[in-house]
């Protein structure tokens, strides 16, 4: 295991042991796949050009989150608040968005969205 892939299943360790996440946590860039944020909350975090494939964000506040250009191909944001979360260049194929509150989001003509 490289010292990258090592650090990526740390963070995901840490993610996953439910651990306080501070408000405006970045994790821009990583690489999250199948990520369990279940609950969490979320708010003003980053995840810009993060890999988020599959990632679990059920009823998560995400209020003034950052996902531009992030992959969230198959991510579950059901119930989750995501008013106010810029999805700039986000591709959300395949994401569960039931339930979800998308208010005020910021997204452009490459934001991905499922109908």
């Amino acid at each position: 295991m490289t010292a990258a892939e090592a650090a990526v299943r740390s963070l995901q360790q840490e993610i996953e042991q439910e651990t306080p996440i501070p408000r405006g946590s970045s994790f821009d860039g990583q690489v999250l796949v199948g990520a369990n944020f279940l609950g969490r909350d979320l708010r003003g975090c980053a995840f810009d050009g993060a890999d988020l494939t599959a990632a679990d964000f059920e009823d998560c506040d995400l209020r003034g989150a950052s996902f531009c250009g992030a992959d969230l191909h198959n991510a579950d944001l059901s119930g989750a608040d995501l008013r106010g979360a810029d999805l700039r260049n986000a591709d959300l194929t395949g994401a569960d968005l039931r339930w979800a509150k998308l208010d005020g989001i910021e997204r452009n003509a490459n934001t991905i969205i499922p109908s």
